[in-house]
């Protein structure tokens, strides 16, 4: 009998111990599926220019390639650049996209411009994909507006409702707040691209 008691003591224990990473699983995945939090966005004193180039380097120096993505018969890893551009007679937010294929190669790319009196400010923010694994910015056009899809192809330009720029990993997500927190301060100073002065960085 005691040793009955005994199985069945070592058996219980057992099953509690397999149990554990079922549960610490449900929290991670939990924990990943969690909505990402809005950074604050502090007032600044820097000019317009200064924000253009914190926006341009986060992009272009601070982060790496994206996953690898999708894009046509190919998959893909891409980058970013910002500029500050008069399109069309307006001005634009132009998100420059470059695809590497596996090799690292730059074979391709696409302008994403934004008419800025389009873009709906609110919609700039981190999310996250489906899985939770991944993250990105994604930003809104204002109702009944939208982005245009300039790929450097002959296939013609084509209008988009949202230009998302990832898929990162999210050790990257304080890159990408501050990248956020930037957008937002540029918002504030768009009117300065209007002076004469700067005519030279909007060709």
């Amino acid at each position: 009998m005691k040793h009955t008691y005994l199985l069945l003591f070592i058996l219980s224990m057992a099953a509690c111990k397999g149990k554990q990473p079922i549960a610490a699983n449900k929290m991670e995945k939990t924990q990943k599926q969690a909505p990402l939090p809005k950074p604050e966005i502090p007032p600044t004193s820097e000019s317009a220019l200064e924000l253009r180039n914190k926006v341009r380097n986060t992009f272009r120096m601070e982060l790496p390639n994206t996953y690898p993505t999708q894009k046509g018969d190919k998959q893909a890893t891409l980058s970013y650049t910002f500029k500050v551009l008069e399109k069309n007679g307006q001005i634009s937010w132009v998100f420059k996209e470059k695809l590497y294929d596996e090799t690292d190669k730059l074979y391709g790319g696409a302008d994403y411009i934004l008419p800025w009196q389009a873009v709906d400010l609110g919609s700039i923010k981190i999310v996250g994909d489906e899985a939770g694994n991944k993250i990105g910015i994604r930003i809104k056009p204002k109702a009944g507006q939208s982005f245009t899809f300039n790929p450097y192809s002959n296939e013609p330009d084509s209008q988009v409702g949202e230009v998302l720029l990832g898929w990162y990993d999210p050790v990257q997500t304080a890159t990408l707040s501050r990248a956020v927190v930037y957008m937002h301060q540029l918002a504030g100073k768009m009117g300065e691209f209007e002076k004469p002065e700067f005519e030279r960085m909007r060709k």
